[in-house]
């Protein structure tokens, strides 16, 4: 008969372990309305210097004044993709970054400023 695998034994309570665990997730700074509120500061800081670093590039795009809400996503999309793994406080700016310019673009878009206003017999838009 095979012997039978001897279990190694943990130098430190499992429960104990747990609780750690549980108490990091918990207590981290930037979780929850904080981070969010944070992360819409750390926002409306740096934009304007994203935006006078990415302006050259911005005046390519065709959308007319709604490229530089585009510009900005796509901005931010790449930063959060690249540099949010590493720094977690960089994707919340991110995400609030985000949040902020798809509303400026889907008011832009409302307004007509980018050509999907499509004028009906009353004059209205289509939404």
């Amino acid at each position: 008969m095979a012997r039978r695998k001897r279990t190694r034994r943990r130098s430190y309570p499992r429960r104990a372990y747990a609780r750690v665990r549980r108490r990091y997730r918990r207590h981290k700074v930037l979780a929850g309305s904080t981070g969010y509120f944070a992360g819409g500061v750390g926002y409306g800081v740096g934009r304007s210097y994203l935006n006078g670093a990415i302006k050259p590039f911005l005046q390519k795009i065709p959308f007319g004044e709604a490229g530089d809400n585009i510009g900005m996503g796509l901005a931010l999309h790449f930063i959060k993709k690249f540099a949010g793994r590493r720094i977690p406080f960089i994707s919340n700016v991110c995400n609030a970054g985000l949040a902020v310019e798809g509303a400026m673009l889907g008011e832009e878009l409302k307004a007509g400023k980018i050509g999907f206003n499509t004028s009906t017999t009353n004059g209205g838009a289509l939404w």
